[in-house]
């Protein structure tokens, strides 16, 4: 049980993190979602990344997994933000 607990906490810093950082970078301003969502739709994506490449790599931790996760997060961030526009 710890050791899951343990794989999923960075997951959940990141997803904070990332809603920090964010609100740093591109300012305050309207969005559809409040940052708790926001928060937990980065913590899911995150998450699956971590898992993906746990279960492709055949181990957590690699360093494959963290870049996934990282461009995983910032993909999402992007997304939330309408990065587009």
């Amino acid at each position: 049980m710890l050791h899951l607990l343990n794989f999923a906490a960075p997951a959940a810093w990141m997803a904070l993190a990332m809603g920090l950082a964010g609100r740093i970078v591109f300012g305050s301003g309207k969005r559809g979602m409040g940052w708790i969502c926001t928060s937990f739709v980065r913590f899911g994506v995150v998450l699956a990344a971590l898992l993906g490449s746990a279960w492709v790599l055949g181990a957590d931790g690699r360093m494959l997994g963290w870049a996934a996760a990282a461009v995983a997060a910032a993909t999402t961030e992007w997304v939330l933000r309408r990065g587009w526009r």
